[in-house]
Formats: structure tokens, C-alpha cells, sequence
């Protein structure tokens, strides 16, 4: 009997990707949050935050047959915390692309580009007891 083992490159169809990028993994990303919180007077419990997260130019397939560009996204929050009883409530209001930008967030082939969020709106309430 004569058998073949295929490596893990070969057995997935990559062999021919050797030396290349990753898909959707940029060289250079990162992000900035702040945040205040009023930690006393007649607003106690009230803070803000904004965000900027930044993803670099990125390849869109294994084959690095074409690229998505860079993006930057800005976010910001706000909430409130207070004590009711025995329990401690939190309200939040979360605002993803605050510019309403569209950009490419993931991509695996030509015929699988996913966009990023639009402007989106997300609200939370946690009670803690």
C-alpha cells in the first residue's frame, strides 16, 4: 500500500500562499478610549467616553490577490451608575461609528467582503444586587 501524508499547507490548498500575508490581519492597528467618570457632586455616577480604533491597510485573501484599505472608526459612550435599595444600576448608551464611515472590516475572497458597521446605537441597563 502506498500512502501520501499531505502537510497542513498542502492539505488546505495554502501551499501556494507561502511568504504571504494573512487575510483581514493588518500590520498596524490599535486604539485610544477615554473615559471620565464624576466621582462627586450632584452628577456623581454620569461619565463619557469617545474612542478612535485605527486598523491599517490589510490583505483581502490568503493570495494576497488584493488588499482592503485602512479605517478609522470613532465611538462614544455614555452613562449613568446610582444605588437603589440594596442594588447598583447602570444605564449606558454605546455609539459605534459616530461618523456614520462606511469601511471594509473582514474579508476572505473577493466574493466575501464584509462592511462595517454602520452608525449603530446600542443601550444597556445592568443591575447589580
Amino acid at each position: 500500500m502506498n500512502c501520501r501524508w499531505l502537510s497542513g499547507a498542502k492539505a488546505s490548498g495554502l501551499a501556494g500562499n507561502q511568504g504571504h500575508r494573512l487575510a483581514s490581519v493588518p500590520r498596524h492597528s490599535g486604539c485610544v478610549w477615554l473615559k471620565y467618570d464624576q466621582q462627586t457632586g450632584p452628577l456623581r455616577g454620569l461619565n463619557f467616553g469617545t474612542g478612535v480604533y485605527v486598523r491599517g491597510q490589510r490583505e483581502g485573501d490568503n493570495a494576497n490577490s488584493f488588499e482592503l484599505p485602512g479605517y478609522a472608526r470613532w465611538d462614544a459612550s455614555a452613562g449613568y451608575s446610582f444605588n437603589y435599595k440594596k442594588s447598583k444600576i447602570t444605564t449606558q448608551l454605546n455609539v459605534y461609528n459616530l461618523l456614520d464611515k462606511t469601511y471594509y472590516d473582514h474579508s476572505s475572497n473577493r466574493g466575501n467582503i464584509r462592511p462595517g458597521e454602520p452608525l449603530t446605537l446600542l443601550g444597556s441597563v445592568r443591575v447589580e444586587f
